[in-house]
């Protein structure tokens, strides 16, 4: 055991709170330092920056650093404490709120360091954690549009189409969120990165791009029909919101043969802004959109956008004089 200050985390996501220094500095004086810190291999806290700086300004400085295997689980055992006491379960309790009340994401920081997947799948910026930036400058109107079929499924708007590629070109969720420079999304994703979207569609348009693909949700031929129509209806819902903020949107066509009718419900005759996924082996289903493409815009050389597929689909683009963009992320 030696005596040393262990070096603070510089970007530590926890800035804290000033309630939550209150109680740290009344647990260590009461109970001492009872909960381990995590290091990395260089000696830097990952876990537990605040308590350990806490006490070592409460003169605590004797360190001792166990190497630790993460298939283990390390538990620290207190011969001067006894749970079924008063004094065990105030310890409890001690250490449980103070947690709770110390902690104080910083979602600029998070945002800036990790990409969007990663900040989703620990619900940074969706709400989930204590102090999430919200939307409250970003109304969000609760709003049913005009809508061209019987499911009140709303109309995308002919005067915001999309009619070229503004690049970069980017699927949600694949760069740091501040990275910014970003033309065109699309959702060709995981389906979950789309539900954040649908909680704060803030999102896209702080981002600073100037037109979307509409997001795809997964439709097969096995998805129930009500459940088809009730996907179809929110990517068509949200693209027409961010039609009435200003983007330009290219419809979504990459659903099941069960779904090809439904999905055209909303987008107008003459609209002329189509994007799709290229499949190596499925050419038949590109053949079956381009027909769709054709029929809504009413022209033989329809704006119709192929995302990924292989040396056959990318053939069939050129011959049909549509665009034909690789798949990045897939076809490394």
């Amino acid at each position: 055991m030696a005596k040393q200050i262990l070096k603070q985390d510089s970007k530590n996501f926890n800035k804290g709170t000033q309630e939550g220094d209150r109680l740290l500095e009344k647990s260590i004086k009461k109970f001492g330092f009872r909960e381990a810190a995590t290091l990395d291999k260089f000696g830097v806290l990952i876990g537990g920056n605040k308590r350990t700086a806490k006490a070592q300004k409460l003169g605590i400085n004797d360190v001792q650093i166990i190497k630790a295997d993460k298939n283990k689980i390390y538990a620290l055992q207190y011969d001067d404490i006894d749970l079924g006491t008063p004094e065990g379960r105030e310890l409890a309790l001690a250490l449980n709120q103070t947690a709770k009340e110390n902690i104080c994401i910083d979602v600029e920081l998070v945002e800036a360091e990790l990409t969007d997947v990663v900040c989703e799948e620990w619900s940074i910026g969706t709400g989930g954690e204590p102090n999430s930036k919200n939307s409250e400058d970003f109304f969000i109107p609760d709003t049913i549009y005009n809508s061209n079929n019987i499911y009140d499924i709303p109309t995308l708007k002919l005067e915001k189409q999309a009619t070229d590629i503004r690049l970069p070109l980017k699927p949600y969720g694949a760069e740091k969120r501040t990275n910014g420079g970003v033309g065109t999304y699309h959702f060709y994703v995981d389906d979950y990165r789309f539900e954040s979207i649908w909680k704060d569609p803030s999102k896209i348009m702080k981002s600073g791009c100037t037109q979307i693909v509409e997001p795809n949700l997964s439709l097969y031929d096995t998805t129930p029909i009500s459940y088809g129509l009730f996907l179809i209806y929110k990517k068509r819902w949200i693209a027409r919101f961010f039609q009435e903020k200003g983007l330009n949107v290219y419809a979504d066509l990459n659903v099941s043969l069960k779904f090809r009718e439904y999905n055209m419900m909303g987008i107008p005759e003459g609209y002329n802004s189509f994007f799709t996924r290229g499949y190596t082996g499925r050419l038949h289903y590109l053949k079956e959109e381009h027909k769709i493409a054709q029929e809504i815009s009413g022209k033989k050389e329809p704006n119709l956008v192929v995302y990924g597929g292989s040396k056959e689909v990318q053939e069939f683009c050129a011959k049909n004089n549509l665009t034909y963009i690789k798949d990045f992320i897939n076809d490394k």
